[in-house]
């Protein structure tokens, strides 16, 4: 049996106006997705969009992070939990500090049977690969338990903020660019169990981060302390 002309035609158009991703079609024509986001709303309210329509300065390999910037947390206590994957161990205040901001990621990697390439090899069915890696992104500020004054709270709080938005900054621009490209890195990678995908995915993605952000806690430090704005003592 032949296919007709008219069939041919339609499908060498398609062909000519789209772009074959790793997950899905995409019109360059119409600049749109024909297919929603293979991770669904867990990406975001827009199912069509795409690295949250910035193509030009973020990247997403296969659409497979979920990358979430959480709301602020505040702590009174001048004891500092282990940071920034809430690893063990503690550290004092300073003396003369009057707060601390640090950058938290939460880190959970979802692995099933026969992901993550489209068409699944051979073989593949039986094994583990790497599915979704949602990433909890927020900024921890340590305040002491008291101020001597309310006044001079709220300067310390308006100062640490600055640190907030530093933290943000990365996370929005370097912090989502190294997780996209380690999750490309397992893209055809399969394991024989589950346990043994998420464990390595989720060690990946500490090690491409870690370094980065201690290099952003130190940035925004020298930052702050080179402009003089930050040195305060209390009255």
């Amino acid at each position: 049996m032949k296919a007709s002309p008219k069939v041919l035609l339609a499908l060498l158009a398609f062909l000519v106006v789209t772009e074959v991703h790793a997950m899905r079609w995409y019109s360059p024509s119409t600049g749109r997705w024909f297919s929603r986001d293979p991770i669904g709303e867990r990406g975001g309210k827009n199912l069509y969009a795409f690295v949250g329509n910035d193509p030009v300065n973020l990247a997403d390999a296969h659409g497979l992070v979920v990358w979430t910037n959480g709301p602020t947390v505040e702590t009174r206590s001048t004891t500092v939990q282990g940071w920034p994957f809430g690893t063990t161990g503690t550290w004092e205040f300073t003396a003369g500090a009057q707060a601390v901001t640090l950058p938290r990621i939460s880190i959970t990697v979802t692995c099933t049977k026969g992901c993550p390439s489209s068409p699944v090899p051979w073989g593949a069915f039986f094994k583990w690969g790497l599915q979704t890696v949602n990433i909890e992104y927020h900024s921890e500020v340590y305040l002491r338990p008291s101020y001597p004054s309310p006044s001079f709270e709220t300067t310390v709080r308006n100062l640490e903020n600055d640190h907030v938005n530093d933290f943000t900054t990365w996370g929005n621009s370097v912090g989502k660019t190294l997780a996209d490209q380690t999750e490309s890195q397992f893209a055809s990678t399969y394991w024989l169990s589950k346990s043994s995908c998420e464990s390595a995915v989720a060690k990946a993605m500490r090690e491409a981060l870690h370094p980065s952000l201690e290099k952003a806690i130190d940035d925004t430090k020298a930052k702050w302390d080179a402009t003089g704005l930050h040195s305060i003592a209390a009255p």
